[in-house]
């Protein structure tokens, strides 16, 4: 696995529908492959974890408490030789990555 994206999430369905088609583009662009995404689903109580399926990504359920505990259990589920963390709205443009990785 070259990289892993983790992104934690609580109640995000609507971010996710947005992020995480873009984010599939900016990593087939740098063809960077295989990669994952890694959706860290804190206890949502809408469809977080089923759209994070439907749209590509690996969803986890956060164990520890808090932002941190969330990055936490994602990276322990990352099998990425590089991780990286986004948040799910969208403060984060994915189209960083292509600066970033080059």
């Amino acid at each position: 696995m070259q990289i892993s994206v983790i992104i934690p999430a609580l109640n995000e369905e609507s971010n996710l529908k947005a992020l995480l088609p873009r984010l599939h583009k900016v990593l087939s662009n740098l063809k960077v492959h295989p990669y994952e995404i890694i959706v860290v689903d804190g206890g949502s109580t809408d469809h977080t974890t089923e759209v994070s399926h439907e749209l590509g990504a690996r969803a986890v359920v956060q164990e520890e408490p808090g932002y941190g505990g969330a990055l936490k259990d994602g990276f322990r589920s990352a099998q990425g030789d590089y991780v990286l963390t986004l948040d799910a709205d969208l403060s984060h443009n994915p189209d960083f990555i292509d600066r970033m990785w080059a």
